[in-house]
């Protein structure tokens, strides 16, 4: 899978940008500021419909204009498809291969593409709730239909705790309870089963990266343990009183977590910041291998200004395995200075400056 064409119109503080990737690796230079990471936000939005920074649609669309759009041709087992997506103020709006698409469900899937960002970084030491996102995220892009399941969860989510604000009556409660409960057990489900396939890859990733120094392991841990839809349906009703006091609900995958452990003890609690460090990297590397393993084919690789924050033996151990034939895949890497970067003539450098972008 393959970006053959990129461009930006009005997105962010892009103008008018183009560019004709490199099938390997596409260095996007340029100074804070620059609009560098709006290319791999623009990416990332065709392939997944939402961006990874926060902000409205508004945010989108550069100032002093009513609209914005990504365009991307992607080619992918002999087919060749055009997505585009249009921004403003009201909404987006998509179409493939100059069609409007009516549901967000038959726009995914066309452009598989992971994202490797700084934030990244505090993944294995921060709160639950990066680990999370990494988690469905990656479902994500192994079934694209996943994101029905996390849709519908925080939308019963939503509705519930609304009405533990306004001390909603029981039987109502008793309504959002079933379909909260419908919602938690498939979301729960749908990480379970990538945390089974994920675990071997992830724990053989971490042996090629440290030497076999270090064995991790990855576990999913829910806030309660059940596995049918009357199991959740109890707990929602046991834990009613405390929800009612709390005014939010207490239990379910939005305050769930992914235990991680390095020769058995805690990586939160007890890795050093280079262990951290090479444990990030083995999760973004085995999210990449199970892609390929599961899909037959490398999804599009995002490094956002990653090699500034890696130390030089990450750095060259990430280098190595983009290079390998494990991957095979193509990247687009931002950076403020390419001396940090090391891809010989595999690479087009794009020097971006004040959202326009010249080839060297």
């Amino acid at each position: 899978m393959k970006l053959t064409e990129f461009s930006a119109v009005d997105f962010r503080n892009l103008r008018r940008l183009r560019l004709a990737p490199n099938p390997q690796f596409n260095i996007i230079e340029g100074r804070n500021g620059a609009g560098k990471t709006n290319v791999l936000e623009g990416i990332f939005l065709l392939s997944s419909l939402k961006t990874f920074r926060p902000g409205k649609n508004k945010d989108l669309v550069r100032f002093g204009t009513q609209s914005g759009e990504v365009r991307a041709v992607v080619e992918h087992q002999d087919t060749t498809r055009t997505i585009r997506i249009s921004i403003s103020p009201k909404g987006r709006r998509v179409w493939i291969d100059g069609k409007l698409v009516r549901s967000a469900a038959s726009a995914l899937g066309q452009l598989t593409a992971v994202l490797f960002a700084p934030e990244d970084l505090s993944l294995t030491k921060g709160s639950p709730s990066g680990r999370r996102r990494f988690l469905d995220r990656a479902i994500f892009n192994r079934w694209p239909g996943s994101l029905d399941a996390v849709k519908r969860y925080e939308s019963a989510l939503k509705q519930r705790n609304a009405l533990l604000r306004t001390d909603g009556s029981d039987a109502l409660l008793e309504v959002f309870d079933e379909q909260l409960a419908r919602a938690a057990l498939r979301l729960s489900q749908w990480r379970q089963k990538y945390i089974g396939i994920f675990h071997p890859i992830l724990e053989e990733t971490m042996q090629l990266i440290t030497g076999g120094d270090l064995r991790t392991t990855v576990m999913y841990e829910p806030s309660r343990l059940a596995d049918t839809h009357d199991q959740w349906v109890d707990i929602y009703r046991k834990n009613r009183r405390q929800d009612r006091a709390r005014k939010s609900t207490t239990a379910g995958p939005h305050i769930d977590d992914i235990c991680l452990l390095l020769n058995d003890r805690s990586a939160k609690l007890y890795a050093s910041q280079g262990q951290h460090r090479a444990l990030v990297l083995a999760l973004k590397i085995a999210e990449i291998r199970l892609l390929k393993q599961e899909l037959g084919y490398a999804p599009v690789l995002l490094l956002d200004d990653v090699s500034s924050e890696l130390d030089a033996r990450r750095n060259a151990q990430l280098t190595t395995f983009l290079n390998s034939e494990a991957f095979g895949g193509q990247v687009f890497i931002t950076t403020t200075d390419r001396s940090w970067l090391d891809f010989d003539s595999k690479s087009t450098c794009f020097r971006i400056r004040d959202g326009d972008t010249s080839e060297h």
